[in-house]
């Protein structure tokens, strides 16, 4: 199956590149940019692939800004979404 899959690379302004794999007919794919405020986004991007992955899901770094881009249909990126505000709060002061 992985082998039907078409990779699409796309550039934006400044450098900005995101990865989308072509999903199953009849399936929408959604790509959103997540600009992470406190999480590593190397770091966060291995733990969305790993949970999300087989569900289709893929996500890409941009370093420079900090920025987790993640393609995947509609329902498992609300999914995401939600992990992503969860990693990415801040850590509580140590004591």
């Amino acid at each position: 199956m992985r082998s039907q899959l078409l990779a699409l690379a796309l550039v934006l302004a400044g450098g900005l590149t995101i990865s989308v794999a072509q999903p199953p007919p009849g399936v929408p794919r959604t790509v959103k940019i997540f600009m992470l405020k406190n999480a590593d986004a190397v770091k966060l991007g291995d733990t969305v692939t790993t949970i999300f992955g087989r569900q289709g899901v893929t996500a890409t770094v941009d370093a420079r800004t900090n920025a987790l881009i993640v393609a995947g249909d509609a329902e498992t990126l609300e999914e995401v979404r939600k992990l992503i505000a969860e990693l990415d709060k801040p850590l509580p002061p140590r004591k």
